[in-house]
């Protein structure tokens, strides 16, 4: 059999495979540290700030290759020269600190489009398959640890604050709405919500570091509005609200991250 028969399998083959690591790369990028970038990629190409948010751009350029083709005869002839430019353009979004969104762009030969892609960022991921099993361990470890809080939430020291305010879940209308403050009898109550609160938080950081880092981004002092609460320096629909603005914030850091 002769090797153009094997050519489009080759083209279905080769290509995929090389696109499917250059894209596991792309995705072992998402959580890496600015420093971590820099020492594994340098400085980048251009940088684009917008608020809390910077676009570092990657451009290297490959190899150029050209291949001409004459026709005719001794007395006329056309020539034409075909041009191929291989390049990589990577795009890393970052935000406090890490990379929160990425994508790429490249040009290679026809056997390896990804080919320029792949060595750029072979530096910072170097085995994608590890990067994924990774974050497959990631995943389950953050499924085990909402399981653990949702298991330390029933306990029955917390009954006093059912219907008050919730505790693995959104507060709702009525509750940011109440203008009643603590009670004698919901303070132990709180005590213990404190403690089970925190046990809750430090499994999921050692669970999802990815999350764990935004948490302390969006709420660094996590005990403060249950103090002014216990207090009774606000309300319970104070707090509450307090509580919905901080799930809003959390959830769109969270989409830009991709955390699991």
């Amino acid at each position: 059999m002769r090797l153009w028969v094997f050519l489009p399998l080759m083209l279905a083959g080769c290509g995929p495979i090389e696109s499917a690591q250059v894209a596991d790369q792309i995705k072992g990028m998402i959580g890496q540290s600015e420093d971590h970038v820099l020492s594994c990629m340098g400085p980048p190409t251009t940088r684009t700030d917008s608020g809390p948010m910077s676009v570092w751009t990657y451009d290297t350029n490959g190899s150029i290759t050209s291949t001409a083709a004459v026709s005719g005869n001794q007395s006329f002839a056309v020539g034409s020269v075909t041009t191929n430019q291989e390049y990589c353009h990577v795009n890393l979004t970052m935000q406090n600190g890490m990379v929160v969104a990425a994508n790429y762009r490249s040009q290679g030969k026809v056997l390896s489009p990804s080919l320029p892609c792949y060595s750029v960022l072979h530096a910072c991921v170097p085995d994608p398959s590890a990067v994924a099993a990774a974050q497959q361990n990631v995943a389950s470890n953050t499924k085990e640890a909402t399981e653990f809080c949702k298991t330390l939430y029933n306990d029955p020291r917390l009954d006093p604050l059912r219907g008050v305010t919730t505790f693995d879940a959104a507060p709702s209308l009525s509750m940011q709405s109440n203008a009643s403050y603590i009670t004698e009898e919901q303070r132990p109550a709180l005590d213990a919500f404190e403690g089970l609160f925190m046990q809750c938080r430090q499994k999921i950081a050692a669970a999802n570091p990815i999350l764990s880092r935004i948490m302390v981004q969006v709420d660094p002092s996590p005990t403060e509005e249950l103090k002014s609460l216990y207090d009774g320096k606000i309300t319970w629909g104070q707090y509450n609200t307090h509580r919905q603005e901080l799930l809003d914030k959390l959830q769109a850091a969270v989409a830009g991250t991709n955390p699991h």
